[in-house]
């Protein structure tokens, strides 16, 4: 989920996962995961709509080094 940065805090992402998340609902599905950056403000903005910290879930990358 993106919002243009010129338009951010504005309560369009609010609308949007709102919206998702009543769809979601109806679909009965019970968990949503995501992943995103932790010093970004995206990060709050998740926290916000109740996202907690998973303790059960990790998110791993490795970067690959070209000879």
């Amino acid at each position: 989920m993106c919002i243009r940065s010129g338009l951010q805090r504005s309560g369009i992402g609010s609308k949007l996962f709102s919206e998702l998340e009543n769809t979601l609902i109806e679909k009965q599905i019970k968990s949503i995961y995501l992943t995103t950056q932790h010093n970004i403000p995206a990060s709050q903005f998740y926290q916000k709509m109740g996202f907690k910290i998973s303790a059960e879930m990790r998110f791993f990358s490795k970067r690959i080094i070209i000879k």
